[in-house]
């Protein structure tokens, strides 16, 4: 039987709405989920009465206006072990750090070479020692990483040249810049610029990582790139219906250095400028649609590159302000947002933009730590991991080869011992991961087999 048009178009349409709810979870919040975000915006409630420093999600749950876009977001009740571990976090870091959030799919085996590459070629230096350093760009002291002494220097340079920070003429913006959210449900309601609705909503269609950000990191520490296609396999092992969500803490006294307070597209958060740019007496970005944002944003772009008056005179609003410190991130987040967020009527639309350098970003002896979380299966992760170490020791080897290298045999009782220290320091660290309370006498053990097994410099 043939099927007329109109009927055939309204069967397509449900395939793929149905494979739209298979894949991407629920189309709503459920009961389950809005009482898990009821959980938290009660903690954080608590947490304002009693006088304690507010974390900047804490900050984000406690201001009225950012409540019912929260308890509207999806699968909170899935991921709650996740979100709760990352929470804990950032009451660990609160008094020094600084949080951002972003997420990345299809990376994870160049972010695991990266790491093991660089441990091995530079040395298990700074957090890497806690594992608490995860590589988001991948080449080791590539100079693209040097260009820009700081992130005012970084927005006066690109707002010159485009009129504001301009992602599509400027490919090296995906590089050098790093997009997140400054609380962990950050940008609930515009799900495009939302960390966690790319981490725990949006379903990917799974891809194997770049061969190029692969074969760029061998190189950068000089191993052979034949390796290439046994590492890329090893993806199919760590297929997740989501990207991994990426925690960054960044010490208070480095931030203003390394990053700014930007609206959508990277765009400096200026409040005038926002304001003229949209033709807004009153500022409500709320009622404006994410269409009308676009829109105007490419007609700004096209105005200024034909050196249109208005488009240049409104991009001197930033370069006014940025040499400042108008976009800097400290004194923002210090004096508004975790100590009054309910006055921020824009706390909704804040995003945080992280300057990718060799000094901090990729640099695990700066302060900075970054944790990643994942919702990989902990029997399949431990079988990627085992394979990745074979493959990166036939190629640590093959180096050693290459570069006559000549390292001491161990022998078989050192063997045992290593493996034993091996052993321990992971019951100790899965014991972490657990979030359980580490003794005192378990904390100098691990730190005892930490300075046994860093090798000399």
């Amino acid at each position: 039987m043939k099927l007329n048009q109109y009927v055939s178009k309204q069967i397509i349409l449900g395939i793929i709405l149905a494979t739209y709810a298979i894949t991407a979870y629920d189309l709503h919040a459920g009961a389950a989920d809005e009482a898990f975000a009821q959980e938290l915006i009660d903690k954080a409630e608590r947490a304002k009465a009693q006088g304690y420093t507010l974390t900047q999600s804490q900050a984000h749950f406690s201001a009225p206006q950012a409540q019912k876009p929260v308890k509207k977001q999806l699968n909170l009740a899935k991921h709650r072990k996740i979100i709760e571990a990352a929470l804990d976090k950032e009451i660990e870091f609160n008094k020094t750090h600084y949080v951002f959030y972003t997420a990345i799919p299809f990376a994870r085996v160049t972010q695991d070479v990266t790491r093991e590459l660089y441990k091995r070629t530079i040395g298990e230096k700074g957090a890497l020692k806690d594992n608490a350093f995860q590589f988001i760009r991948y080449t080791y002291k590539d100079p693209i990483f040097n260009k820009y002494a700081n992130v005012t220097d970084f927005i006066v340079e690109q707002v010159k040249k485009y009129g504001m920070i301009n992602k599509t003429r400027n490919p090296d913006i995906h590089t050098i810049l790093v997009s997140t959210n400054i609380a962990i449900f950050g940008n609930p309601t515009l799900t495009s610029e939302s960390s966690y609705h790319f981490f725990g909503v949006q379903a990917q269609k799974w891809a194997e990582p770049k061969r190029e950000f692969l074969e760029d990191s061998l190189k950068a520490f000089d191993y052979s790139t034949d390796f290439i296609d046994e590492l890329l396999a090893l993806s199919e092992l760590i297929k997740t219906e989501t990207a991994d969500l990426f925690q960054i803490f960044v010490p208070k006294e480095s931030i203003n250095q390394i990053g700014y307070l930007s609206w959508t597209r990277g765009i400096p958060f200026d409040e005038e400028f926002i304001s003229k740019l949209l033709k807004r007496t009153k500022l409500e970005l709320a009622k404006i649609s994410g269409q009308v944002i676009r829109d105007t944003i490419w007609n700004f772009i096209h105005k200024y590159e034909n050196n249109d008056p208005q488009a240049i005179n409104l991009s001197k609003i930033i370069l006014e302000n940025a040499p400042k410190g108008a976009y800097h991130l400290h004194p923002f987040l210090e004096e508004q947002y975790e100590k009054n967020p309910a006055s921020l009527p824009h706390i909704n639309f804040y995003q945080g933009r992280l300057l990718v350098t060799n000094d901090f970003l990729l640099n695990p002896e700066s302060g900075i730590s970054i944790f990643r979380y994942t919702t990989l299966d902990p029997l399949k992760e431990e079988e990627y991991k085992t394979k990745l170490t074979a493959i990166i020791e036939r190629m640590e080897k093959e180096k050693q080869d290459r570069l006559g290298i000549t390292v001491p045999e161990v022998t078989p009782e050192e063997t045992k011992e290593i493996e034993l220290l091996q052993q321990i320091k992971k019951r100790i660290e899965d014991a972490r991961a657990a979030g359980r309370e580490l003794t005192v006498p378990a904390i100098q053990i691990e730190q005892i087999i930490k300075n046994i097994m860093t090798p000399a410099a």
